[in-house]
């Protein structure tokens, strides 16, 4: 929208924004673990190796087919950044 066809008494507020960490914090809420891992340059194979994790269940909660309890994913995450 070109702002200057509007109407001379019109009010223009411009808003900053940064849209990359409201990205960022709507995928780790979205997927926890998986927003976790991209982070931390883990792939869904290593992920499973450092958790001794099956890869299905670990590719599966990435996919978010299923995830697991609110406790289970906490402790994940912790790992996950003490591995960084």
């Amino acid at each position: 929208n070109d702002i200057s066809k509007n109407n001379p008494r019109d009010i223009v507020t411009l808003v900053a924004a940064d849209t990359e960490a409201y990205a960022e914090q709507l995928a780790a809420q979205e997927n926890p673990i998986r927003h976790a891992r991209e982070k931390a340059g883990l792939n869904i194979k290593q992920l499973a190796n450092l958790l001794g994790a099956p890869y299905r269940t670990v590719q599966d909660w990435n996919a978010g087919k299923q995830f697991p309890p609110k406790w289970v994913e906490r402790l994940v995450i912790d790992k996950i950044q003490a591995a960084i």
